[in-house]
């Protein structure tokens, strides 16, 4: 497997932080230590090694993800996430939104 050096810079990953698809198309958001599905449902996620993952879903236990040669996750459950790659998928911080604003 590639090095997680390589793999970030074939696909631009130097955070995990963003938005995410899953395979059925539901969207994903890691924020830092933290991870907000589209159910609401919110847990914490904890960087493993430079291309593992690990959720800890109240009440569904724990799943690992590894950062595949495409840039995506791949779960314990099966599931493959992919980033949305889309610019306003991208969540924006304060300071960032700050100096849009301060622009326009």
């Amino acid at each position: 497997m590639p090095s997680y050096k390589a793999l970030a810079q074939k696909h631009n990953i130097y955070s995990y932080d963003g938005r995410w698809k899953t395979a059925d198309g539901e969207s994903v958001t890691i924020q830092g230590d933290r991870v907000l599905l589209e159910n609401d449902l919110d847990a914490s996620v904890m960087k493993q090694s430079a291309t593992e993952l690990r959720i800890l879903l109240n009440g569904m236990g724990e799943f690992r993800a590894q950062l595949d040669e495409h840039g995506r996750l791949r779960w314990s459950d099966g599931d493959i996430w992919t980033r949305d790659t889309r610019l306003s998928a991208v969540p924006m911080t304060s300071v960032q939104h700050k100096k849009q604003m301060s622009e326009e």
